[in-house]
Order: C-alpha cells, then sequence, then structure tokens
C-alpha cells in the first residue's frame, strides 16, 4: 500500500504549534524504524498491532511511527470519505487522529479491538469537523483527491473511474448517519459488530443505515449504472448477507 504524505499544514496558534511538534516528532521516528536491507528477516519480525501499541506505551516511539505508517493511508482515506471529499478538512482530522493516538495511548484498553480503537478515534474527529461547518455549507466532491485508496487506483479506465467519480459524490451527498456505516463497511471492511461498537449503535441500527445507504445510491446512480456496468466492479450495491432489513 502506497503511503500518503502527512498532509496538513501547520496552523497559527497552539494546535498548529501541536501539530508542528507532532510532526517533527513523527518524522524523525519514522526514519530510524526504517527497515534494514535485510528484507527476510524483516518480515518475521513484523509485531501486530498490539506489539505496537504496547511497545509504544512502554516508550518506544519507533513503535508509534511503524503504527502511523501502517494506518496513515488508511486513516486519511476514511477521513477523506467521511468529509465528502474536502481535502482540507480531511487532512487535519486525520492529523488530528494520530495526534490523539499519540496522547491518549494511556486510553487503551488491553483485549480491544486495536483498528476499532483507532476508526473510533478517527470517526469522532471526523465528526467534530463535520459539525463544526456552517449549517450553510455544502459538501462538494473535489476531482483532485490524493489517496492509496486501492479501490480509486489509476489504472481503473475511463468508463470505471467516472464511475467511481459517480460513486465517490453520491456518497458524499448521503447523510453523515448512512455514510458513515457505509464506508466503514463497504471501504474500510469492518463487520457490523465493530461499526455497531464504533458508532454506539444497535446491530440493527447498524443494519438499518446501510441498507438504506444502498438504497439511497442506487436512486442516486440510477441514470448511469445498470447490472452491466457494474457487474464487474468489486464494489456492489447489492445487499450484504445478513443485511435483509
Amino acid at each position: 500500500m502506497q503511503a500518503v504524505t502527512v498532509l496538513p499544514q501547520a496552523h497559527s496558534g497552539h494546535q498548529g504549534e501541536k501539530v508542528a511538534n507532532f510532526s517533527a516528532r513523527t518524522n524523525g521516528a519514522v526514519k530510524s524504524a526504517r527497515p534494514s536491507a535485510n528484507t527476510s528477516a524483516s518480515k518475521k519480525n513484523v509485531r501486530s498491532d498490539l506489539e505496537l501499541l504496547t511497545a509504544f506505551r512502554n516508550g518506544d516511539e519507533r513503535a508509534f511511527a511503524e503504527f502511523y505508517t501502517r494506518y496513515k493511508s488508511e486513516i486519511y482515506t476514511f477521513c477523506l470519505r467521511m468529509l465528502g471529499g474536502d481535502s482540507a478538512e480531511a487532512g487535519d482530522a486525520f492529523q488530528e487522529t494520530f495526534i490523539k493516538v499519540y496522547e491518549k495511548i494511556d486510553t487503551f484498553r488491553y483485549g480491544e479491538n486495536v483498528r476499532g480503537w483507532l476508526y473510533m478515534i478517527a470517526r469522532n474527529v471526523a465528526l467534530n469537523v463535520y459539525r463544526s461547518k456552517r449549517p450553510e455549507e455544502t459538501i462538494e466532491f473535489h476531482q483532485d483527491l490524493q489517496s492509496n485508496e486501492r479501490r480509486l487506483s489509476p489504472e481503473f479506465n475511463g468508463e470505471q473511474n467516472s464511475l467511481r467519480e459517480a460513486l465517490e459524490a453520491a456518497i458524499a451527498k448521503l447523510p453523515i448517519e448512512f455514510r458513515e456505516p457505509f464506508i466503514l463497511r463497504e471501504f474500510d471492511g469492518l463487520s457490523y459488530p465493530e461499526i455497531a461498537e464504533i458508532t454506539s449503535t444497535s446491530m440493527t441500527i447498524t443494519k438499518v443505515r446501510i441498507h438504506r445507504a444502498k438504497q439511497r445510491l442506487r436512486k442516486m446512480l440510477a441514470p448511469i449504472i445498470t447490472d452491466e456496468v457494474y457487474r464487474g466492479e468489486q464494489f456492489e450495491l447489492r445487499e450484504s448477507e445478513g443485511e435483509e432489513i
């Protein structure tokens, strides 16, 4: 998975200083954590997410750098979709997510799903950014999204890329309560129980919201999508197993 560069620029005031300090610490740790030339040995020594957080909790900043490198592209893409393709706001949410992970490592409870814990932080940060928007502000789909998301990779032909752009634009128009579980399920591959826990809702509500998100997407995309068009796509708007309402 290709890495995504740390996106936001330092802001003015205390927040800008916090971002700058975090970036400096992270960049230094990333450089010192680069794998050696012995790739076979490196692969055998890959640490799990829990091992990385445990090591970081014990003072190993290189463990945090490794965890950050492992998840930064995935979390940026999640923030990007949650915020309707606004790369500036997604960058802020992405950076703030890892700042919180860095500063709140002691809040992690052993036995928790590490990836779920990370997504819960990213989700709360993204929602705070979303809710801080002016009521009259609209969410626009940006054509110049910079993401490593494999579903948006450039090798798709022109027709598929157009279809993807239409899909991303439609997702950006979904109400946030439908958009959020849909993204977590269809793009990030989280299970229904994980999504219910992250969003503090029941399994039933989670399934209903994903079901309704798909219904709305089908309606929005109906003028351009047929079964023949998306039959070969990895993403489908058909119901998932166990999702029927």
